[in-house]
């Protein structure tokens, strides 16, 4: 079963959010050589320029392809090293460290090898539930939402936890379509308004950190 991480990290200064994107550029480079079951591994800076948090998109087939392999990677080591020694961001939170599951779905595909300059925008919306029946019912309803929908993005994967009821979903597209992921975050509170459902929505853009495989959307 994959399983998706999408850690947010505050960061203080630009020159901080250079030095720790510039670490992960080496750990995604040997992510994307030596670890065929990383599935996607994107950093992203936030479409605010004065919003200097970065947020990961790491998605891996199985949870041992990331606690076993990719953590015993040495990019990661000498990355996890400089973050502790340089105080580049403050440790992790318990959600930043959540695993979430893909629900089976057909996908159409994106694609992005690592070094390619191929400009994508992530929209990360996540849904706060207090019951498994309102998360049943936003699942069904999301699915419905897709479906009559004629311009979905290139990629989407819907996730849940079995930690509590929430509902996250990832939507990407090329970047000169960033404005129809726009009005599908302007649709998706308005609709969560109408219904008492909290979302929150972010909108990133890729930096140099990060790929995205063929098969990503491989979630069930």
């Amino acid at each position: 079963m994959a399983v998706l991480l999408l850690p947010v990290v505050p960061i203080g200064t630009e020159k901080n959010q250079q030095r720790f994107l510039s670490l992960l550029h080496s750990v995604a480079e040997e992510t994307w050589k030596e670890e065929p079951d990383c599935l996607g591994y994107c950093w992203l800076r936030s479409a605010s320029p004065a919003d200097l948090r970065v947020c990961g998109f790491e998605m891996y087939s199985n949870p041992s392809a990331l606690t076993e392999t990719h953590r015993a990677g040495s990019a990661y080591g000498r990355f996890k090293d400089a973050l502790k020694n340089e105080r580049l961001a403050p440790p992790p939170s318990p959600d930043d460290l959540r695993f979430w599951y893909p629900v089976p779905g057909t996908l159409q595909e994106l694609t992005k090898s690592h070094g390619e300059d191929t400009p994508l925008t992530f929209l990360v919306s996540k849904y706060h539930l207090d019951t498994s029946e309102r998360r049943d019912a936003l699942l069904k309803e999301l699915g419905s939402a897709h479906g009559r929908s004629q311009t979905t993005a290139a990629t989407r994967i819907v996730a849940t936890t079995p930690d509590c009821h929430d509902v996250v979903t990832v939507q990407i597209v090329r970047s000169t379509e960033t404005a129809v992921l726009v009005a599908k975050m302007e649709a998706e509170e308005s609709r969560t308004r109408e219904i008492g459902v909290s979302v929150t929505c972010d909108l990133w853009r890729t930096s140099s950190v990060g790929f995205l495989r063929g098969n990503v959307h491989k979630g069930n």
